[in-house]
């Protein structure tokens, strides 16, 4: 319990400092982070080696401990790169929508596929980044993809180089949907028949 308790208090003052920068430029914050972070990292992984040398009873906060120092330079990438934030929250959340409609990509049966899956829910998740409206963002890119003739073409594409009022101005000028444009015909009901008992339509 002593040693949960310090790691709780130890990962608790490693993230005050983030509040203090979270208005800063990237580059203010990275210079932040490795003034404050950085030592502080140092600091608690030689903490958590050395009990981990001493030796625990506890075999779940051994493990705890061995994922902390397996996973050491993962946990503190957000410190050579301003633009990072402390949490993955965010990529988390991400993979939650992918999570929840999992057997909707079933067809998703082979490795070409699964790229192509990927690939879309990457770029829809990138327009939803850059304020894009995905469905539309789509249909102007889908729309305009055929006719491009070179890389850079594409590359004004991209959901951080198309703005959302190009996608708006653009998605504006396209046909109205029939259904928006035409009053829906009328149904009419159909009369089904009903048979005599014993008897069938192919008597």
């Amino acid at each position: 319990m002593v040693i949960v308790n310090f790691t709780e208090q130890r990962w608790s003052t490693g993230r005050r400092p983030e509040r203090d920068i979270k208005d800063l430029s990237a580059a203010d914050m990275y210079e932040r982070r490795q003034a404050q972070a950085v030592p502080h990292w140092e600091q608690f992984l030689a903490w958590v080696r050395q009990r981990q040398t001493e030796g625990m009873a506890h075999a779940d906060t051994r493990d705890a401990l061995s994922y902390l120092i397996n996973h050491a330079e993962a946990l503190q990438r957000y410190c050579d790169d301003g633009r990072l934030p402390i949490s993955n929250i965010q990529s988390e959340h991400v993979a939650k929508t992918i999570a929840i409609a999992r057997m909707n990509f079933l067809f998703a049966d082979t490795t070409t596929g699964a790229r192509a899956s990927g690939g879309i829910l990457s770029l829809i998740e990138t327009a939803q980044a850059n304020g894009h409206h995905p469905q539309r963002y789509l249909s102007v890119v889908l729309t305009e993809l055929p006719n491009v003739t070179d890389v850079a073409q594409v590359e004004d594409l991209l959901p951080w180089n198309l703005k959302t009022d190009q996608v708006t101005e653009r998605y504006a000028a396209f046909p109205a949907p029939w259904h928006t444009t035409q009053a829906p015909a009328e149904i009419k009901p159909v009369r089904i028949e009903r048979l005599p008992l014993g008897r069938s339509w192919a008597t």
